[in-house]
């Protein structure tokens, strides 16, 4: 079965990595096309002239006396012109793989400063981020401390200060992941995962949340047994956070189904919900940095706006894709689609 779905960020798909290798392919692609052109057109225009010079020279002969005679010595001038083809393409051969050589060279010079500017500008996040996590884990030691105290009027201050503190953690935290995300990559660490294992413990930890929303949290049956090659910790991070939104975002007494099927070599991982939905203007963006559609209860939630980025740059790295689907007052469908990994 065929999945409707497409994988968003046509203009923001995968890390800076991923987008700066396609501009720096692309730039050489267009150096070497305009040297490929060029040369065809040399070789071109030099076979004909060469030829017709061969045909000329070969083909008839004058005597002193100015008189045209036909050749008298065996000439073949369609060989001669062959020849005269290998040795263009010999040598238009080694001059296109030395164009690449060199046009590749000039997109990674070309594009070496915006490659610096980003590398600061991760390294200024990440510094950053580590350099919050501590002044806000004492912050938030001391909020706790003033609110378990018996003073009524500091723990009603504390409770609002340290709300602020949990919601400015949560987003350093995220920030922080996005930025080892983007600098490792595809290279961290993988293991063969049963994903049916993985989201049945997903499942356990967040039917405390369903319940408590008052959402009927299910998983159905899986027709077979998959395995991925994926690192534990960040799959179940991408699924809890979907199934989570699922569970937040949901109308009270709704449900949120979740599924796993074959499509061709990969797992289709679906989580349905009947929801409140989002828009087709904002589906588009939801997996933007910072994007959020519906900011007053994405206040009130907790979000940092980072956690579908982040979901996506995790199955992104594992070679999968994320889409969504929605419809307003209707419901919305996630799909996450992961390579099988077959143990040899």
């Amino acid at each position: 079965m065929q999945s409707g779905f497409k994988p968003f960020g046509g203009k923001d798909t995968g890390s800076f990595r991923e987008h700066y290798f396609r501009t720096r392919i692309a730039l050489t692609a267009i150096y070497t096309g305009i040297l490929v052109v060029l040369l065809l057109v040399s070789s071109g225009v030099t076979r004909e002239v060469f030829s017709e010079r061969l045909s000329q020279r070969f083909a008839l002969v004058i005597d002193r006396n100015d008189r045209i005679h036909p050749v008298v010595f065996p000439v073949n001038v369609t060989d001669v012109t062959a020849e005269l083809s290998d040795t263009l393409l010999i040598v238009n051969g080694i001059l296109v793989l030395l164009s690449v050589f060199i046009s590749y060279r000039l997109a990674t010079r070309t594009l070496r400063p915006i490659e610096e500017a980003y590398e600061r500008q991760r390294q200024f996040l990440s510094d950053a981020s580590h350099e919050l996590r501590t002044p806000l884990a004492i912050l938030q030691a001391n909020l706790e401390n003033e609110r378990d105290s018996g003073n009524a009027d500091l723990r009603a201050s504390a409770e609002n200060h340290l709300e602020e503190v949990k919601r400015m953690s949560v987003l350093v935290s995220d920030v922080l992941s996005l930025s080892k995300l983007e600098h490792t990559g595809s290279e961290a660490v993988r293991s063969a995962l049963t994903v049916n294992d993985v989201l049945q413990n997903v499942i356990d930890r967040l039917s405390p949340i369903a319940a408590k929303h008052h959402v009927a949290l299910t998983l159905e049956d899986a027709p077979e047994t998959f395995n991925v090659l994926a690192a534990e910790e960040p799959l179940i991070r991408v699924l809890t956070n979907v199934i989570e939104n699922a569970i937040l975002y949901n109308k009270t007494d709704g449900s949120v189904t979740v599924s796993l099927e074959r499509e061709d070599d990969s797992v289709r991982i679906d989580v349905v919900d009947t929801g409140v939905g989002i828009g087709e203007k904002d589906v588009q963006k939801i997996f933007d940095r910072f994007y959020r559609a519906d900011k007053s209860r994405s206040r009130r939630t907790g979000g940092s706006g980072l956690g579908l980025s982040i979901a996506r740059s995790i199955v992104e790295a594992f070679g999968g894709t994320i889409a969504m689907k929605s419809t307003v007052d209707v419901g919305t469908t996630v799909s996450i689609l992961l390579p099988i990994h077959n143990a040899s």
